[in-house]
């Protein structure tokens, strides 16, 4: 959306990272796998979050959220059914999420590929930088990377 919104930018095609809306429980029987079946659910997320905000169906009870923090208090305290949160791929549970008493469902809502942008005059540089980041991509360099740095980041 943002290379529609922003014709004058240049999107680096392979993308850098993806990532998961994922769903956080306290209670079992709330078992959302996909948007529509938040229906009806009070849904706490953090405020700011298109992906999220445009994806809830109009029939979900959205309880906006100014952390994630926040998203998992109003979870705990039953102020909400179930919490959204957008993580990096291979992450584990969120260790707020965890010492709240919750539980991460396996099902992934939605999966976002994040991508280099770069003002147009640099569309050389950034073709340059695609095709790094393919090799990259097809060696398994950039999943080792990643899996490297999300484990330094727990």
């Amino acid at each position: 959306e943002l290379a529609n919104e922003q014709p004058t930018l240049y999107r680096v095609e392979t993308p850098v990272n993806l990532t998961e809306v994922r769903v956080y429980s306290l209670l079992p029987q709330h078992r959302p796998t996909g948007w529509s079946q938040f229906a009806g659910l009070r849904v706490a997320y953090q405020r700011g979050v298109l992906l999220i905000e445009r994806n809830l169906p109009s029939d979900s009870r959205r309880v906006e959220a100014a952390s994630v923090t926040e998203v998992f208090r109003l979870v705990r305290s039953g102020m909400a059914d179930i919490g959204l949160a957008v993580e990096p791929i291979q992450s584990l549970p969120n260790p707020l999420a965890v010492s709240a008493g919750l539980g991460r469902l396996d099902a992934v809502v939605d999966q976002i590929p994040l991508h280099h942008y770069l003002l147009g005059r640099h569309r050389e540089f950034g073709a340059r930088l695609n095709s790094v980041l393919k090799r990259m991509q097809a060696s398994g360099e950039l999943d080792a990377i990643r899996a490297r740095v999300l484990k330094e980041l727990q």
